[in-house]
């Protein structure tokens, strides 16, 4: 039986073999052969590996949703009613700035914030300016 045939009948028996597996199993069948001739008559022959395709793990799943508790009115009648917030990244020449703005609906005006080089803000005592 030719090398290439033997080959051929590694391959068939298990489709995923690569050309290192295919060698290692010439190997124990008593042929002496390096990695590199097997991976050149694999390549002549187009003997390739199946390769297994990887399960989607899904997408990850982004921060909660919450209600819609204006239900898209962006207007108050009185001050400290309803207020809306913003995260934004900013580059500079230090990297990543982000700024967290909090604006009254009644007065359009902003009436606090918080700079940091995280997303991740957490309040502390008072927390916004």
């Amino acid at each position: 039986m030719e090398l290439i045939d033997k080959i051929r009948q590694i391959h068939s028996d298990d489709p995923e073999f690569g050309y290192r597996l295919i060698a290692d199993e010439l190997h124990d069948q008593g042929i002496e052969i390096s990695e590199r001739r097997v991976w050149r008559l694999c390549s002549h022959a187009q003997v390739f590996s199946v390769i297994a395709r990887r399960k989607p793990r899904g997408k990850k799943s982004g921060a909660p949703v919450h209600d819609d508790l204006l239900q898209r009115h962006f207007h108050a009648d009185a001050l400290n009613v309803a207020w809306a917030t913003d995260i934004t990244e900013h580059w500079t020449k230090e990297g990543k700035l982000y700024l967290c703005a909090i604006k009254d609906l009644c007065s359009r005006r902003i009436v606090g914030y918080a700079t940091g080089g995280r997303m991740k803000f957490t309040p502390r005592g008072g927390g916004a300016r």
